[in-house]
């Protein structure tokens, strides 16, 4: 994802979070009387919407900023499955799961979290797999494939900063089921 992409995805993230902010403060000048009873209209609408924000209105915080969430999300794991097996492309693969690790976590997004946690799991399960057939094989880095090689120390060392990355924000998060296999899985 170039820098041009990111920054955009984060700019409107922020302008939706400005304009929801600035919807609840415009629906807060509209009530007249605070210690007037609500309404069945707004008591219906308030058990229907859950709360995702605490800033102001559910549903205007869905409709401005959820949009550029997924896109930004989409983005990341569309990033990374096609950065995925190529040697060359590795670091940007590793930069790539650390900023979808930071946006995780900004945005609160647990299940997200997970999700990447898993993705990551199984793109390092598939590297050392089809690294060890082709070993066997002889066919390392012919006919122009570049295969990850988790045996050479610098990929090895940006694979464990990116686990380090994981465990961190597993913390963050309270997500220890996800840091224990963050841990466990560093050292198989």
């Amino acid at each position: 994802m170039s820098p041009s992409a990111k920054s955009v995805g984060s700019m409107e993230i922020r302008e939706g979070k400005e304009k929801v902010v600035a919807a609840a403060a415009a629906a807060m000048e509209d009530v007249d009387d605070l210690e007037a009873p609500s309404t069945p209209e707004s008591i219906l609408l308030s058990s229907v919407s859950v709360s995702t924000s605490s800033t102001g209105s559910d549903r205007t915080s869905r409709a401005l900023i959820t949009p550029s969430l997924k896109f930004l999300w989409e983005s990341y794991r569309t990033s990374l499955e096609t950065l995925k097996n190529n040697s060359r492309l590795e670091m940007i693969y590793q930069s790539v799961a650390q900023k979808a690790f930071t946006f995780c976590l900004v945005n609160g997004r647990k299940t997200e979290f997970r999700r990447l946690c898993e993705t990551l799991r199984v793109h390092l399960a598939n590297v050392g797999k089809y690294y060890a057939q082709n070993s066997m094989k002889g066919e390392r880095e012919q006919g122009g494939h570049h295969q990850i090689n988790l045996g050479d120390p610098e990929t090895l060392q940006r694979h464990l900063d990116t686990r380090f990355a994981q465990l961190n924000v597993s913390v963050e998060l309270e997500l220890w089921q996800e840091a224990f296999r963050s841990i466990e899985e560093s050292w198989v």
